[in-house]
């Protein structure tokens, strides 16, 4: 996976969630809200060989990056990398025709959260590009009627996440906390909604 030296660089979060979507066997059209470098098409294509992948990433240098994972992972025909803003999806995708989103959407709401050493991270962590709103708008617009919605959060979002998806009708069916090690509070919840 092409990433910057510096800027924002994907996490074990996105190896946690693929895992998690991925066993899923998904099929059909998946669509990555916030793809980023593409590293969860990169490692859904791997885990769900029947499955064709849509990554929609704002920032344009992300965008070419994960473009070029694709080319280099041979994974061209199976990704497709759109540079545009999923607050737009439907400009990009027809509404209602994917089986299946996942996101690692920006953890913290703008102005909160810790600093960012670069504008690459804080549009990546915080809510500016993008809010929790807008991430279950997008995927309930691209999702097909029982599409699934996959997602990690912090834990101290559950609520929000809980009440977006009431909101986007996008129902949370199950929470999986995340823990680092035995005894150790959750770091991290992943979620599965059914539109």
């Amino acid at each position: 996976v092409i990433q910057p030296k510096s800027g924002y660089r994907f996490s074990t979060d996105a190896v946690i969630l693929a895992h998690f979507a991925g066993k899923n066997r998904l099929k059909g059209t998946v669509v990555d809200l916030g793809t980023g470098s593409g590293v969860l098409p990169l490692l859904l294509s791997a885990l769900c060989p029947q499955a064709r992948f849509i990554g929609i990433e704002i920032q344009g240098a992300l965008a070419d990056m994960a473009r070029r994972s694709v080319l280099l992972n041979k994974r061209e025909g199976v990704i497709e990398v759109i540079h545009g803003d999923m607050r737009r999806v439907s400009e990009y995708i027809a509404p209602g025709s994917a089986d299946a989103a996942v996101s690692n959407p920006p953890y913290f709401p703008a102005g909160s959260g810790p600093p960012s050493p670069t504008e690459s991270v804080s549009i990546a962590r915080s809510e500016i590009a993008c809010t929790l709103e807008d991430v279950f708008k997008a995927a309930g617009t691209v999702l097909k009627e029982r599409g699934r919605f996959f997602l990690i959060h912090r834990p101290e979002r559950v609520a929000d996440v809980c009440c977006c998806g009431r909101d986007f009708n996008l129902e949370v069916k199950k929470i999986r906390p995340v823990i680092s090690r035995p005894g150790r509070e959750p770091a991290m919840v992943l979620f599965e909604c059914v539109k």
